[in-house]
Order: structure tokens, then sequence, then C-alpha cells
């Protein structure tokens, strides 16, 4: 019976370690930045004597001790880091050390980043809806003129077809 203490302790620590674990519920979010890289930062915060390690396709790019590869890192941010571009199949693994907990969080984001942005704020697609709103102004007008001139011109007709037959008779 004494050697199930231990043993039902231990479960019970594991268990509320798995319970602190899983009541995050941690996300990576990818967001593209206007100068083409990558913020990738985790949605909640983690404990301080937990460590993080993350990778790229396998290859560690943030390393436990917090040591970046500058090939791929520009610069942390809180929560995560900033990559020089998309990349997929990021994963952040966080780990408790004390009990030997780890959770993998992907970092999956669509890649296809928006539209560049110019350096006044203006991106692409804005130029583009602009520049076809306005040629359909143009169209609308340049129809409602020639019709209104049609109108006048048929009035105008109308009125001097009146003249002529009251001269007439």
């Amino acid at each position: 019976m004494q050697l199930l203490n231990p043993l039902f302790v231990l479960v019970y620590s594991l268990l509320q370690v798995a319970q602190v674990v899983s009541d995050y519920n941690f996300q990576c979010i990818v967001n593209a930045l206007e100068n083409g890289s990558v913020s990738y930062t985790l949605n909640d915060t983690i404990s301080t004597d937990w460590t993080t390690q993350w990778t790229k396709n396998g290859t560690v790019i943030v390393g436990e001790e917090g040591d970046m590869h500058t090939d791929y890192i520009v610069n942390p941010v809180k929560g995560g880091y900033i990559l020089r571009e998309c990349y997929d199949m990021v994963v952040c693994t966080i780990e408790c050390p004390q009990n030997g907990i780890s959770k993998n969080i992907p970092c999956t984001g669509d890649c296809n980043l928006p539209a560049k942005i110019s350096e006044n704020g203006i991106s692409s697609i804005n130029i583009g809806i602009v520049i076809g709103i306005c040629v359909i102004s143009i169209l609308l007008l340049t129809l409602i003129v020639f019709l209104v001139r049609k109108c006048c011109q048929r009035s105008h007709r109308i009125v001097n077809s009146t003249d002529v037959e009251m001269q007439c008779v």
C-alpha cells in the first residue's frame, strides 16, 4: 500500500501539469507585415519557468536558450518573433522542464501575402479600385451627357415643328 502513495502523488502531479498546459489554448498568430516580413506570435503568455523552441521545417530557428538563427529571424517581439518572410511549417514547442510536459503549437498561415503597400500606405489593390471607379464614373457621366443632349435636341425639334405648323395655318 505504501508503494502506491508515491505513484499516486506522481500521477496526480502529472495530471495537474497536464491540466495547466491544457488550460491554455495556445495558438500561433501569423501576420504579414508591410515590409514583407512576417510576425509569428503566441496568443497567450508563457510562464517564465517554461522553455520555448521555434522550428521551421525541423530546423531550429530559436533554441531553448533564446539563441536565434539570424538567417530567418529579424527580431524578437512579445510572445514570438518576426521572420524575414512567410514560412510553412513553423512550430513553437513549449515545455515545462520540471515535469517534462511539452506541447507543439503549429504556426501555419497563408503564405500568400497581401498586396504590397507603398511607402505612403496605399496598396496596389486600392489604387486599382480607385482607377476602376474613376473610369466607370467618366463613362456614366459621358452617357448621361449624351442622353441629355439627345433629349434636348428632340424637344427642340418638337418646338420648331409646332412653330412651323402654326405658320402654315
